[in-house]
């Protein structure tokens, strides 16, 4: 049983991906959509964390180790069974402690597409967002603070939770690259001197300490207090 339990914002984040048929506090189902291209994508060469990454999970909320153990297990029943390993659960007839997808009620099921459906398009604004840039240019190219920018806005939109590490890899902005972490360090560095925001936020980027949801609420509120002056 996995050491991990799941809250319900992280539940709701879970069941709002296309791959997952059901989840609760401590296991997922994912689609056998999902484990055949997994597997094939594992045999192509990709590794479990970055087909979990390009495909909407968050690993911070999954863990590793999970993602790892899913595929490897996947890879075993497909060398066995092949794709007709995944049209059914073959671990035996006892209860698993899943939900299944046939037994959701109708609240549920209504509450998990709306889920999705807000994703999508959440998905979809923010792609926009990029694509056209700076006041609706499609030439312009923005900059990662500015992207960070259209990633606030798109989650205050659609009242995400738990959704920026993902929102971060679709907008191609990785907050713990050297350059972007150099690029935060400079931009944070005026704003202290200026009294905007407090040291503490500069020794927390430098020290490796700031979460993504943490910067990206600085960058957001650095805006908000230079406009009011």
């Amino acid at each position: 049983m996995s050491k991990i339990i799941f809250n319900e914002h992280q539940i709701r984040q879970i069941e709002a991906n296309r791959f997952v048929a059901s989840v609760s506090d401590r296991s997922i189902q994912y689609t056998a959509e999902f484990k055949i291209f997994a597997v094939k994508e594992n045999l192509a060469g990709k590794g479990p964390v970055q087909i979990f990454k390009e495909n909407g999970f968050d690993l911070e909320v999954i863990g590793v180790e999970k993602a790892r153990s899913s595929i490897k297990r996947w890879r075993a029943s497909f060398k066995t069974h092949g794709e007709q390993a995944f049209s059914e659960e073959r671990r035996g007839k006892g209860g698993s402690g899943r939900q299944k997808k046939d037994n959701l009620s109708a609240e549920k099921k209504l509450e998990k597409a709306e889920a999705r459906i807000r994703l999508l398009e959440a998905e979809l604004t923010l792609l926009k967002k990029l694509r056209d840039g700076k006041a609706g240019k499609e030439t312009a190219i923005l900059i990662p603070r500015e992207k960070y920018q259209a990633i606030n806005d798109t989650i205050r939109l659609y009242q995400l939770k738990n959704m920026t590490r993902y929102l971060c890899y679709l907008a191609n902005v990785s907050p713990s690259s050297p350059a972007m972490i150099t690029e935060a360090e400079a931009f944070l560095t005026q704003p202290v001197k200026d009294g905007v925001i407090q040291q503490v936020h500069l020794n927390d980027l430098k020290n490796r300490t700031m979460t993504t949801d943490r910067l990206i609420g600085l960058y957001i509120t650095i805006q908000q207090r230079k406009s009011k002056k």
